[in-house]
């Protein structure tokens, strides 16, 4: 039996084009080979990234999006999302 993989929940702005968005998905890359590893992403800004499709497509990367990261209301219902998405 496999052991389970370690989760990451990776909080973040969006995912554009900037230098730790790229790394991001390097590892993404890199861990969606191997399945040790599930990274799921909180975005804040509800603007869409250029990795926006590909992260999901990797089947490793849940993408949550905030549509206001100013409000203690978003991050309310956010986090009764995760729990459903990922289970806490």
């Amino acid at each position: 039996m496999s052991p389970k993989p370690i989760k990451v929940l990776q909080v973040i702005h969006a995912l554009g084009m900037g230098g730790a968005e790229t790394w991001l998905m390097e590892l993404l890359r890199l861990w969606s080979k191997n399945g040790k590893v599930q990274m799921d992403f909180l975005l804040t800004s509800g603007n869409r990234g250029v990795f926006d499709d590909e992260a999901p497509a990797l089947r490793l990367a849940p993408i949550i999006q905030l549509k206001s990261s100013r409000t203690i209301t978003a991050f309310c219902r956010w986090i009764v999302a995760l729990k459903s998405t990922v289970g806490i």
